[in-house]
């Protein structure tokens, strides 16, 4: 586990770990998938990497990443966190952090299931925001892959997977 913290999110993460939900109690029938972008071959690769991206950025934040790793024969998947995009908010929902979460661990799930990846371990790599909603999917214990690595940069404090 890598985490490189800064000052700047501190508050994110410490008010984030005060909220009161189990991530798992949310269905996966309620919640939607959300967009995203796979960039390589899914099938034949060196890993499969999934971005999360923080506040104000975009799933564009990660485009150089993207390239470094997609020429090294990884799969990268950019996850778009909803209505962080002005250019494209349409969805009345996606202001709640267990529903975000919920959402992406459907959209993993979606991605995985349908390409046949379900027992590949795979990477998370998080910024800012992103690092709540990356822990969150990683301690929800209603899905059905593995992470393998997590990659935290530009972070607050944990998150706990368990908040009383």
């Amino acid at each position: 586990k890598i985490l490189i913290a800064s000052s700047a999110t501190m508050g994110c993460c410490a008010a984030y770990s005060m909220l009161s939900y189990n991530l798992s109690q949310l269905i996966y029938g309620n919640i939607p998938v959300i967009d995203f972008h796979i960039t390589g071959d899914i099938s034949q690769n060196n890993g499969i990497l999934f971005f999360f991206h923080g506040f104000p950025d975009t799933e564009r934040l990660w485009s150089s990443q993207v390239e470094f790793f997609a020429a090294k024969q990884y799969c990268c998947i950019t996850l778009a966190l909803p209505n962080f995009d002005i250019d494209k908010v349409q969805n009345p929902w996606g202001y709640n952090v267990p529903v975000v979460a919920a959402a992406m661990r459907n959209t993993i799930d979606k991605i995985l299931r349908e390409h046949n990846k379900l027992s590949e371990p795979i990477i998370f790599i998080a910024h800012d925001w992103g690092t709540v909603f990356a822990q969150s999917v990683i301690h929800d214990k209603q899905k059905d892959f593995r992470v393998a690595k997590l990659v935290l940069l530009d972070v607050g404090d944990g998150v706990d997977p368990d908040p009383k």
